[in-house]
């Protein structure tokens, strides 16, 4: 018996007294343990089940900020299960309660758990909206968080300087990324923070995965000494297979299944459902780079019917893509198509999903910012009505100017759906031509027409891509009498 299922076995004999006596705080403190302690070994299940009992005593409690950081704890737990639905009705009823509250760094930290979840989803852009929102307030609490009783609001600071890190990561940013996770894992080792260091560890050996595979290695193994330290199954599961990436990556290719394998294994044993379909499509995609195709596409298909099952969007497209390869490389190009074109449609949704959510974001900020400055003209009205005009003038132009922005950007998300949806399809049809094409003599001609046709189409997709995505939009002079739009995409960030 493990030292955990003693501490479990225990706990919950000292939980059974607490009812039965009607102490309320000390049935709350030993939920509280047990939570800490089915974390410790991984039972979500068991994390979920003490997790709700001990809500439901806070609510007789009436205690609303220990109920709302419960409710996001509980989110969390959703989310590893996963269940996304109920992990977002958590959040929003811990943001109700906080809102009401009308403390900063409680906002921040609620913050802080939306975006984890919005990256979750694969929502990107309202990710680091929300990220980015907490971090504004908590650099502007820094002296509050030095103190003893904000050690928890720190512990969320840190985080999200770990998240950021980990999403631009995601975004090809190493270098941006670093800036973030030094930070994170310098407040990381001051708090003593085990948990917290490992994922700053792991997520600066993913910066270093295309420069260094030592100093890849050399994170990763010290992150598994300390998840096997503190033996979290999770931690150890998510550590095994990026040590077989890093062999992947060097073309280690036997060494990489042994630890792959022995991750699904380590997340199958311990019911990390989460991971499943993750560590799958690495199995397919090794087989794949190995040839063995009939392997590969048994393996992606597992994959996928797990991503489905667990409503993971992102890593279902990723399969979709594996899968196009590895039937172009059998020669079953109408099988490929449909592989290819449903991975695309997933991307553009999720991308569409994400510019949507973006516009609602923009309008929310104008109409907020234009409330404030109608009641700043109001309060002066009888002593500046002169100004206040010009105030409601330059609210009007701001408006017009808000809605040209949304409708030019509106016909950029259209022009990227209807144009990018044919276009790939002739990408498709176009991968399988130079197939053919490089397994036939004396073809070089055609090959550099296809190169050409393949730079105009990847240029094309960049374009659409960068104009669907614009966080900026300005207008200019294209001619006397038409004007333009100008699309800010950032790029001097890459």
């Amino acid at each position: 018996m493990r030292p955990t299922d003693v501490s479990i076995k225990k706990l919950a004999e000292n939980l059974c007294s607490a009812r039965k006596a009607g102490d309320t705080q000390e049935t709350a403190n030993i939920l509280k343990q047990l939570i800490a302690a089915c974390q410790t070994d991984a039972n979500t299940s068991g994390c979920i089940s003490y997790s709700e009992e001990l809500i439901e005593l806070l609510r007789q409690m009436k205690d609303p900020r220990e109920l709302a950081r419960q409710l996001m704890n509980l989110s969390q737990y959703y989310i590893a299960l996963p269940d996304n639905d109920s992990a977002l009705e958590a959040l929003q009823e811990a943001k109700a309660i906080f809102e009401t509250l009308d403390n900063q760094l409680d906002i921040a930290r609620v913050n802080v758990s939306t975006g984890e979840l919005l990256r979750v989803l694969g929502h990107t852009n309202e990710c680091l909206s929300h990220l980015n929102t907490a971090l504004q307030i908590f650099e502007k609490h820094t002296a509050e968080l030095e103190k003893p009783e904000h050690v928890d609001d720190k512990l969320a600071f840190v985080g999200t300087l770990n998240t950021l890190g980990l999403i631009y990561n995601r975004l090809s940013s190493p270098q941006k990324a670093r800036l973030y996770l030094e930070r994170a894992l310098a407040l990381n080792r001051q708090l003593n923070h085990t948990v917290g260091t490992m994922q700053t560890l792991i997520n600066l050996g993913v910066s270093y995965s295309r420069e260094s595979s030592t100093k890849t290695f050399k994170f990763y193994r010290e992150a598994l000494q300390l998840a096997e330290s503190i033996g979290n199954q999770q931690y150890i599961a998510i550590l095994t297979n990026n040590i077989g990436s890093v062999h992947e990556d060097i073309e280690e290719y036997d060494k990489a299944l042994e630890y792959y394998k022995c991750a699904i294994e380590i997340s199958e044993k311990h019911n990390l459902k989460r991971y499943h379909s993750f560590f799958n499509k690495h199995i397919g995609e090794v087989h794949l780079k190995t040839g063995l195709y009939g392997k590969a596409i048994e393996r992606l298909q597992l994959a996928l019917d797990l991503a489905r099952r667990d409503g993971l969007r992102g890593e279902e497209g990723e399969t979709l893509e594996l899968m196009y390869k590895v039937c172009k490389q059998t020669g079953d190009f109408e099988r490929a198509l449909e592989y290819y074109e449903e991975h695309i449609r997933i991307h553009n949704e999720i991308q569409g999903e994400n510019t949507q959510q973006q516009i609602e974001r923009i309008t929310a900020e104008f109409e907020v910012k234009l409330h404030r400055r109608e009641t700043e003209t109001l309060r002066h009205k009888n002593a500046e009505l002169e100004e206040a005009n010009l105030l409601l003038k330059e609210h009007r132009d701001e408006l017009l100017m808000l809605e040209r922005k949304n409708t030019a950007l509106a016909v950029a998300v259209t022009a990227h759906h209807e144009i990018n949806q044919p276009l790939m399809v002739i990408k498709g049809h176009l991968d399988m031509l130079i197939f053919e094409a490089e397994n036939e003599m004396n073809n070089e001609i055609q090959l550099r027409h296809f190169e050409r046709i393949d730079q105009s189409i990847s240029k094309i997709t960049s374009l659409l891509t960068r104009y669907s995505s614009s966080e900026l939009i300005d207008f200019t002079y294209y001619s006397p009498t038409t004007q333009m739009a100008i699309f800010d995409t950032d790029e001097n960030d890459e």
